[in-house]
C-alpha cells in the first residue's frame, strides 16, 4: 500500500499498531501518492543588518509593553544542540518570575518591571525566534523599560551563567519532559509539529538527552550569537505616543 507522501498522521493512545494500519489503508489507502511533487519554495527574510522597530499605538491598550524578537536557528534534524542551548537561554533570562535574570533586575533589584520574561520557539520550518518581553510600573516610560533591559541583558553576557540556575533549570526541564508523557495529546502534538517542520521521531526521542548536555559554554555562545541588537526587531505597544529613544 502507498499512502499520500504529503502528508503526516499522528495516532496516539491506547491502540493496536496493526489496527491502525488497517485503518490508516481504509481512510486513506485511496489517496495516491504524487509522484510530481514541486519542490518546497518558501520565501527567505533576507539578512538583516541594521535593528529595526515597529510602535503600536491604541486607546485600548490597557498595559503598555516592550518586546524584542530576534532571529534564532530552529531545531535542525541530528543537530538540536543549539536549539537546546537557547532553550536554557530562555529559561535563563526570563524562564522565572522570581530568579530570572531580567526579574532579578527588573522586578526586585528595581522598580521598573510588572513582569519581564524570555520565551523561544525553535520548532520551525526556516528560522526560529527568540523574544524578550517588559511590561513597565506605572511611570516608566518604554523607553526606560528598554533601557533597563538592555542592560541586564548586557550584564549577563559580561557575567555569564550562574552554575546553579543552569542546574535547577536542567533539573525542571528533565522533570517537564517526563511529566510531558503523561499528557497523550500533547505526545501526538508534539510528534506532529516535530514531523511536519523537518525533525524525526529519533529527533523527538533524542531531545531529552540533548537538553540534559546542555552546558555554560553552550548556553554563552548561543546568546553571543543571537543576542544581536543589529538583527532585531523591537516592539513598543501603548495606549498613547511616547517618545522613541
Amino acid at each position: 500500500m502507498v499512502f499520500a507522501n504529503n502528508a503526516i498522521l499522528v495516532v496516539a493512545g491506547d491502540v493496536e499498531p496493526e489496527a491502525v494500519l488497517a485503518l490508516a489503508e481504509e481512510h486513506y489507502g485511496a489517496l495516491p501518492a504524487e509522484p510530481d511533487l514541486p519542490e518546497r519554495l518558501r520565501a527567505v527574510e533576507p539578512p538583516q543588518l541594521a535593528a529595526r522597530r515597529v510602535v503600536y499605538e491604541d486607546a485600548r491598550v490597557s498595559q503598555p509593553y516592550v518586546i524584542r524578537s530576534y532571529v534564532a536557528p530552529a531545531r535542525e534534524a541530528g543537530a538540536q544542540e543549539e536549539a537546546a542551548a537557547l532553550l536554557f537561554l530562555a529559561e535563563i533570562l526570563g524562564g522565572s518570575s522570581f530568579t530570572s535574570v531580567l526579574a532579578e533586575a527588573l522586578t526586585f533589584e528595581s522598580d521598573v518591571a510588572l513582569f519581564s520574561g524570555a520565551g523561544y520557539d525553535g520548532v520551525a520550518l526556516d528560522a526560529g525566534t527568540f523574544s524578550l518581553t517588559v511590561a513597565p510600573r506605572p511611570g516608566v516610560t518604554l523607553a526606560e523599560a528598554e533601557a533597563a533591559m538592555d542592560a541586564a541583558v548586557a550584564a549577563f553576557l559580561e557575567e555569564g551563567v550562574d552554575g546553579a540556575q543552569l542546574e535547577r533549570i536542567r533539573t525542571q526541564l528533565r522533570a517537564s519532559e517526563v511529566y510531558a508523557r503523561d499528557n497523550i495529546e500533547g505526545l501526538a502534538n508534539r510528534y506532529g509539529a516535530a514531523l511536519a517542520s523537518g525533525l524525526t521521531v529519533e529527533d523527538v526521542r533524542a531531545w531529552p538527552e540533548v537538553l540534559a548536555a546542555v552546558t555554560a559554554e553552550d548556553v554563552m555562545a548561543a546568546a553571543r550569537a543571537v543576542l544581536d541588537e543589529r538583527r532585531s526587531v523591537t516592539l513598543w505597544v501603548s495606549a498613547e505616543e511616547e517618545a522613541a529613544r
